[in-house]
């Protein structure tokens, strides 16, 4: 993936900034920042950063006075970047070149059709899928978990109707690794939006409390925004067609994308920002999320209403 910003206004305008996989470029009228523009008086010192990973690609206000807008819309703290975006930081104008990012691509609610596409284990598959889930990976010898990731798989391994939704762009063994595990998966996209997409795109897997992938997701996964996990007490179907709603966003130009609400990152953002309405719709008949948090110390669960958040602090042997 490649990604850079293109001054569009004041005398740096056609100004293209690469931003590295893996590095972050700070914007601003002075240093500290590493890009400066100079000639915009209401552009703060830092004022915001952009940031990419090879996946997702962050916007950072970085407190600045007047505020950083992402397509005309003023961000809290952090937003998700997509290619065409445009981003407004005091007078100048900046425009995001993200190439090689398949969720960039705008998706339509047609393509999305409602059918199923269930991998589940045992000796054949439901009806409306003929396929079968490989046997349980052969036994391999792993590492114990450290204090901390005893601590995530403890507290995941009490919880009642245990999911993740795993991004599968995220790692290329993802994918590999869901599928020689033997626990019911399934891809949020269908057979119809083609293969690139399932094989980047979200899955959904059920869990059992004492099965050995939800270890192996912890002691090789937590930390590395690898997906985010969930309670729901529903069939997987069911869940499944629920969390399909939201794969797509629009963007204040109309645009429609795709929602990597399954990133951590994303979602820790993301929820803060809802009303109480619209966070009712979001979790619907999910009863938890459980993400990771930007303190390597703490888990966060969010529930239905504000008054269901919290941070569970790691040390503590939850």
């Amino acid at each position: 993936m490649e990604f850079a910003l293109v001054v569009r206004s004041g005398d740096a305008a056609g100004k293209r900034i690469p931003v590295p996989p893996g590095e972050s470029r700070r914007i601003g009228r002075q240093p500290p920042s590493d890009v400066r523009v100079a000639d915009d008086p209401m552009l703060s010192n830092q004022h915001f950063s952009v940031e990419c990973d090879g996946s997702v690609c962050l916007l950072r206000d970085l407190g600045s006075k007047f505020g950083t807008q992402l397509n005309g819309n003023k961000i809290a703290d952090v937003a998700a970047l997509r290619n065409g975006d445009e981003i407004r930081a005091g007078r100048t104008v900046f425009g995001v070149e993200v190439v090689g990012d398949i969720r960039a691509t705008p998706l339509m609610p047609s393509d999305m059709p409602s059918e199923s596409t269930i991998f589940v284990p045992g000796p054949a598959a439901p009806e409306a899928s003929p396929a079968v889930a490989a046997p349980a990976e052969p036994a391999r010898e792993r590492p114990p978990l450290t204090d901390r990731q005893s601590a995530v798989h403890a507290h995941l391994r009490k919880q009642i109707g245990l999911f993740a939704v795993l991004d599968a762009a995220r790692d290329p063994d993802i994918l590999l690794r869901l599928k020689d595990s033997g626990v019911e998966h399934g891809s949020l996209y269908e057979e119809r939006d083609g293969e690139d997409l399932a094989t980047f795109g979200p899955w959904l897997a059920k869990l059992p409390p004492d099965h050995v992938f939800l270890e192996d997701l912890v002691r090789d996964g937590w930390g590395k925004s690898w997906g985010v996990y969930l309670t729901c007490r529903l069939p997987f179907a069911e869940l499944r067609r629920h969390l399909r709603q939201f794969l797509l966003a629009k963007l204040p130009d109309g645009r429609q994308v795709c929602f990597r609400y399954y990133d951590p990152r994303v979602l820790r953002t993301y929820m803060p920002t809802c009303s109480a309405d619209e966070m009712a719709r979001f979790v619907g008949p999910v009863e938890r999320y459980l993400a990771e948090s930007s303190d390597e110390e703490e888990l966060l669960e969010f529930g239905a209403s504000y008054r269901d958040w919290r941070k569970v602090r790691l040390e503590e042997g939850a």
